[in-house]
């Protein structure tokens, strides 16, 4: 389910749509470098695809499909409103994670940050005050004379 996620009025940057009748090509083949005749369980590999848009417009690319796939088999594409390939969005348990884990990464920034600067300028004020600390006494060091035997 895609929402739209712009002002009324505005187009949205992008919309992706479910492609209709693709289907593959051609012959699955391997993505495995090794020339491996197997795939590991879940993996997909790489097929060429074809696919016509709402408006009869044909396109061609290569996505991954499940392993044995023969040709002709139906598969789904995500394309963007030019017909262009583009990922499958996220699912809503994705996007919460995803949502979670930015909140706490900004949460944590904005605690961490005004630490940083505090001990940074505290940093700066105690260098300081030992620098005209060692200038007095540089200048009242000398007339205290020796006390000490």
């Amino acid at each position: 389910m895609i929402h739209r996620q712009s002002a009324p009025g505005i187009p949205p940057l992008q919309r992706l749509t479910r492609a209709n009748g693709a289907g593959i090509r051609g012959t699955p083949h391997l993505s495995l470098s090794d020339g491996a005749s197997e795939t590991v369980s879940g993996e997909r590999v790489w097929a060429e695809v074809r696919w016509t848009m709402a408006d009869g417009s044909a396109h061609e690319g290569q996505v991954r499909v499940p392993p044995g796939s023969t040709f002709g088999a139906p598969v789904t594409v995500w394309t963007d409103p030019q017909g262009r390939l583009v990922s499958e969005p996220a699912t809503p348990a994705q996007a919460r994670l995803r949502a979670a884990l930015i909140g706490g990464l900004i949460g944590a920034s904005a605690g961490t940050v005004p630490f940083v600067c505090g001990r940074v300028l505290r940093g700066r004020l105690e260098r300081r005050r030992l620098d005209r600390w060692d200038t007095e006494w540089a200048l009242l060091g000398p007339l205290w004379g020796r006390t000490t035997g």
